[in-house]
């Protein structure tokens, strides 16, 4: 059964907070259900929106032209589970280091999901923004000044 505890979010924010400092990204970082760890980004010199939206139109766009998105959106849900094909550049670059932090060293994953059995250590969750206030990418406020 997953389980995240405080203590662990004390010893996965070191890493965590070395990788947001990093890229020059701020973030909050908090425990959700005590099953998931789950960073919350609101700032910073990446622009993971722009990103994933240039990446979505180059690909998805071409597979599923019946479920396309009509703008860039202003928050995202990151899918840690398929980064590389959602993702380019340094902001992949960030958010595979961002998970791999996340998990840590004791991360574990034993899911056998043809037998329906789910068992890891904890979930990984990373929230760009939120509905009521968007991420907000650096480089757009040294542009409007």
């Amino acid at each position: 059964m997953a389980y995240v505890s405080q203590e662990d979010k004390k010893e996965l924010a070191v890493g965590i907070k070395k990788v947001l400092a990093k890229y020059n990204v701020k973030g909050t970082i908090g425990v959700h259900n005590h099953s998931t760890i789950v960073v919350r980004l609101r700032t910073g010199d990446l622009d993971i929106l722009g990103n994933y939206w240039e990446v979505y139109k180059e690909t998805e766009w071409k597979v599923d032209p019946w479920n396309q998105r009509s703008e860039k959106p202003t928050y995202i849900q990151v899918n840690p589970h398929c980064l590389d094909s959602s993702y380019s550049g340094d902001v992949l670059n960030f958010l595979t280091e961002l998970v791999a932090e996340m998990k840590g060293e004791r991360y574990f994953n034993d899911t056998d999901i043809m037998t329906d059995y789910f068992h890891c250590s904890h979930y990984v969750d990373i929230d760009v923004g939120n509905w009521e206030k968007s991420y907000v990418f650096n480089g757009e406020l040294a542009e409007a000044a």
